[in-house]
């Protein structure tokens, strides 16, 4: 049976080029089959910053220009570039604390502009921020939901509810009163929404 080349190794499975799967993979990625492979070294970190942040003179914001993740986020390497920089430039961030954007640009990673919060004053934050404007341009207060779109929703789902009611009572061949008698629904809704389909 053969086995890995590097001596003191007892993987014996998927010998690939001599090498055990984690000595090829250091192989593979650094040329040594002992080194371990360090996706972001110190070094790289501080100069990642100097690299990808660029500031905007009006807000102060160092805004990401590196890589951004599905949600939006910056990421350096495989960590959010925003805690990075705080714990780079202000210190380590509390155990169970997340970063709260004072700016409230999500792709700030100006340490002045972050600040270490709990998740529900992060969130009752983020609540207060939100424009006075829906996406649809619906006014709506500050920190509540837009009335307009919500009522929008509720009469599309009404409209889906009552055609499905329409094609259950047409399906069955029942009356409005038996229908509502079989299904335990109001027989004032019940004959609105079959009139409707009538």
């Amino acid at each position: 049976m053969k086995s890995c080349k590097v001596e003191g190794c007892t993987l014996n499975s998927r010998i690939t080029r001599g090498y055990c799967p984690k000595h090829y993979y250091r192989w593979k990625t650094t040329g040594d089959p002992l080194k371990v492979h360090r996706f972001i070294e110190p070094i790289d970190i501080a100069n990642g910053f100097a690299r990808f942040a660029e500031v905007n003179q009006r807000t102060a914001c160092w805004r990401w220009r590196g890589k951004m993740g599905g949600n939006g986020r910056p990421y350096l390497g495989q960590h959010l570039a925003y805690r990075v920089a705080y714990e780079l430039y202000v210190g380590p961030i509390p155990e169970g604390m997340e970063i709260d954007h004072l700016c409230g640009n999500g792709q700030c990673v100006n340490p002045g502009h972050l600040e270490p919060v709990t998740s529900a004053e992060n969130k009752r934050r983020m609540s207060l921020m939100r424009p006075p404007y829906c996406n649809r341009g619906h006014y709506r207060p500050v920190g509540e939901r837009c009335a307009e779109c919500d009522a929008a929703k509720n009469r599309r789902n009404g409209a889906k509810r009552h055609q499905l009611v329409r094609a259950a009572a047409a399906a069955l061949g029942l009356r409005w009163r038996d229908y509502a008698d079989q299904y335990g629904t109001a027989k004032s809704t019940a004959e609105r929404v079959l009139q409707e389909a009538s």
